[in-house]
């Protein structure tokens, strides 16, 4: 990530790249990586794609340091149980919903629907 934005000097490329992250929604994650970029990594100002969000990024590092690279430190990940890793991940999702707001529900609908169409179709491990 470091190195890609280093590389293009190209204004209307940056342009484009912000316009097109404003379309998708992701300018406050954008920003929230963009503090991380440059406190952590020491990425130049004048790379930044958008004005680092230090509040953003403070809460984009916390769930970093707590939950590791994907999550793969998150001990909901490790339960066996389906119902009960299922439960974990929507608590879990919960304390996006002040900053991720769309994207909460959106998971919580969608995590819903496809737990109940896995039961249905099977691919579930009956005992």
């Amino acid at each position: 990530y470091y190195y890609v934005l280093r590389q293009s000097d190209d204004k209307g490329e940056r342009e484009r790249t912000v316009k097109r992250l404003k379309a998708l929604g992701m300018m406050r994650f954008t920003q929230g990586v963009m503090f991380i970029m440059k406190e952590i990594f020491g990425l130049e100002d004048n790379y930044l794609l958008t004005e680092p969000s230090e509040k953003d990024g403070t809460f984009l590092l916390n769930e970093i340091m707590r939950s590791g690279n994907f999550g793969v430190l998150n001990p909901v990940i490790n339960y066996q149980n389906k119902i009960k890793k299922f439960c974990f991940a929507l608590k879990r999702n919960t304390r996006f919903i002040t900053y991720y707001p769309s994207e909460s529900i959106w998971n919580l609908i969608f995590r819903t629907w496809q737990y109940l169409w896995r039961w249905k179709n099977g691919y579930f491990k009956r005992p």
